[in-house]
């Protein structure tokens, strides 16, 4: 259907969550069912240009509109950021339509972004025959996470490339860039995401 591959994600960092839509029609209207998650003073701000942004709460439910009462603007189809909230909220159903007023369903996904880089230490560790490696990035930016040996060679890169803000999950198996099984030891993994570097240091056992 129609709808299938409309989606809306609300993008929380610190205490304001953007509202971004992807639709592959223009949207005429949309009206969102959301869930203050630690604050009922909230402040929304409509970031469509001619769009206005309305809204009622009761509790921790909120419910917001946003059309342009002309019935000219619209949001674009594609992907856009439709809203600013000040406050942590959860989307919990949202509902647009079209030109020809025919429903929009979106698919609704919640992201806590980050607010600063982070490297975890690895687990388990000491391991054998694998580890996991999380990290976060608070924006976009490019990344790359390498296993050094304790000469400081490289043996292998898990990740190089631009990541989108998130929380992230790597394994690293034990093996180098063509596959083989590296020695028991001591390992260093280095994270460098923009002006950011950390690095950590991990035991294989075998």
């Amino acid at each position: 259907a129609r709808g299938d591959s409309a989606s809306i994600v609300g993008e929380t960092r610190g205490m304001k969550t953007i509202i971004s839509v992807s639709s592959p029609s223009d949207i005429y209207g949309i009206e969102m069912r959301l869930k203050a998650i630690d604050s009922v003073s909230f402040e929304v701000k409509s970031l469509t240009s001619g769009c206005n942004a309305y809204y009622s709460h009761s509790g921790d439910e909120i419910i917001i509109g946003l059309l342009d009462p002309t019935g000219v603007a619209f949001i674009p189809k594609g992907v856009s950021k439709v809203l600013e909230i000040d406050g942590n909220i959860q989307i919990s159903y949202a509902l647009g339509a079209d030109e020809s007023a025919h429903p929009i369903y979106f698919k609704v996904e919640s992201k806590l972004l980050p607010t600063t880089f982070s490297l975890d230490q690895n687990y388990p560790n000491p391991f054998n025959p694998s580890t996991t490696i999380k990290f976060a990035l608070p924006r976009n930016t490019d990344v790359s996470l390498e296993i050094f040996n304790i000469l400081g060679q490289k043996v292998t890169t898990l990740v190089k490339g631009n990541l989108e803000a998130g929380f992230y999950t790597y394994q690293w198996h034990g093996t180098d860039g063509e596959g083989r099984a590296v020695a028991s030891g001591v390992y260093f993994y280095r994270l460098k995401a923009g002006e950011f570097v950390k690095s950590k240091k991990m035991v294989i056992l075998k």
